[in-house]
């Protein structure tokens, strides 16, 4: 997963280097095109990195995996940034 996008740089850059060492080592997670990691310096527990769709046809099936997963991790609560609106330019 290529952390390359403008919202993906800014999560990074507030989070510290932690997530970006624990992004590169953290395996994607089968079938679901997401990874997990901790929150890092940001106020969160969790953060579930999306690698965003490459059509707007696949979008809806990836925000379900990032739900999916967040509920899976006992989340109360989700933050979802809009996705796939800086290099994929879905939005």
């Amino acid at each position: 997963m290529i952390l390359a996008g403008p919202l993906s740089r800014a999560i990074l850059r507030k989070a510290g280097s932690a997530m970006q060492k624990e992004c590169e080592s953290t395996p994607v997670v089968k079938n679901r095109h997401l990874r997990v990691t901790r929150g890092g310096k940001l106020k969160c527990k969790y953060v579930v990195h999306l690698i965003a769709p490459h059509s707007a046809e696949t979008y809806a099936e990836t925000i379900a995996c990032a739900f999916d997963s967040a509920e899976e991790l006992g989340a109360r609560s989700i933050a979802v940034p809009t996705l796939g609106a800086g290099l994929e330019k879905l939005v």
